[in-house]
């Protein structure tokens, strides 16, 4: 056998080797299936792939309406724009998800999104709570207020 042709299973043997030890000193240190502690829970907490939404992730493109912290108030009609997320290669996190509740309004309000292409719409009484899911491409967010007074909203983590 030549030189050139022995290379690819030399290195091939090496990584089976190394295969071996890692999994070796894996099944030797373990815990076996007892649950993992409160600290390694808590290192792990931070890499979920759901992000909350919030309202700074609102950007409003027509109506009237204003944001102030959670709190949405809307004058019969507003929509948002929810701008496209996940960061450089795409390593963020995959959705951001809210809940969103009607505080007060006069009447049903009517909550619509489009996200990927799909338009989905609610009607919410007031009190009422609905999630909302945005994947990594963003989407648009209309709230429809009957009569004349405003309605008062609430945007929050689920």
């Amino acid at each position: 056998m030549a030189e050139n042709n022995r290379r690819p299973l030399i290195i091939a043997g090496v990584v089976a080797g190394i295969v071996v030890l890692v999994f070796v000193f894996g099944v030797s240190r373990g815990g076996g299936d007892r649950p993992a502690d409160e600290s390694m829970r808590s290192r792990l907490a931070g890499i979920a792939p759901v992000a909350p939404l919030t309202t700074a992730d609102l950007v409003v493109t027509g109506g009237q309406c204003a944001i102030a912290g959670p709190q949405i108030t809307v004058q019969q009609g507003c929509a948002f724009s929810i701008a496209a997320f996940g960061g450089t290669f795409d390593l963020g996190p995959v959705t951001k998800r809210g809940r969103l509740e009607v505080v007060s309004a006069p009447g049903t309000v009517t909550v619509s999104m489009t996200i990927e292409g799909t338009d989905a719409a609610q009607e919410l009484e007031p009190g009422a709570t609905t999630d909302l899911t945005v994947g990594r491409a963003g989407g648009s967010l209309s709230l429809a207020c009957p009569g004349l007074s405003a309605c008062r909203l609430q945007l929050s983590a689920p």
